[in-house]
């Protein structure tokens, strides 16, 4: 690739973080409306609930010139309030039902998030999601981040989406 093509396609990304923000708040709202029927609140800051169990996936992606991660951060109880509407209050709700609820919902956005990136020219391949390992945690240590909050019933979601260049 040139370095004037490069330069262009950095353009491109940077002018597409705002419109992308606007993709993921649509894409979560509609996915917990539609699964869940419930309404979850986009916020402009996270909401202050340190004792809070989080679960977080991650979704990985990559083209020739950019890699990127979708990081998706659930509050427990905001997953066991969905998969109850879902189950009933009867059934037995453990971690492993919650990660799969969490992987759901991320794939569902993920891939409205990829479909947007593509209809600009890019050829985005992405991953399953996963759950979070602690080995995972540098990924989003980069300086292009984006972070969305959301609040349902008092718990809490996010959504950073973060990117970095291949240079070579």
């Amino acid at each position: 690739m040139t370095e004037d093509r490069f330069k262009k396609i950095m353009k491109l990304v940077e002018e597409l973080q705002l419109e992308l923000a606007k993709v993921i708040r649509a894409s979560v709202s509609n996915a917990i409306e539609v699964m869940f029927h419930d309404h979850i609140l986009v916020m402009d800051a996270p909401p202050v609930k340190p004792d809070a169990d989080i679960i977080s996936v991650l979704v990985e992606s990559e083209q020739q010139y950019m890699k990127s991660f979708l990081r998706f951060s659930y509050d427990s109880y905001l997953l066991s309030t969905l998969v109850t509407q879902i189950y009933g209050p009867d059934i037995k709700i453990d971690r492993k039902v919650l990660e799969d609820a969490a992987c759901e919902i991320s794939n569902i956005v993920s891939k409205r998030v990829k479909a947007f990136l593509n209809s600009y020219g890019m050829a985005i391949e992405m991953d399953i999601p996963f759950i979070e390992r602690k080995s995972d945690q540098h990924i989003l240590e980069t300086k292009h981040i984006t972070h969305i909050h959301f609040l349902l019933n008092e718990n809490q979601m996010g959504v950073d989406f973060a990117y970095s260049f291949k240079t070579a």
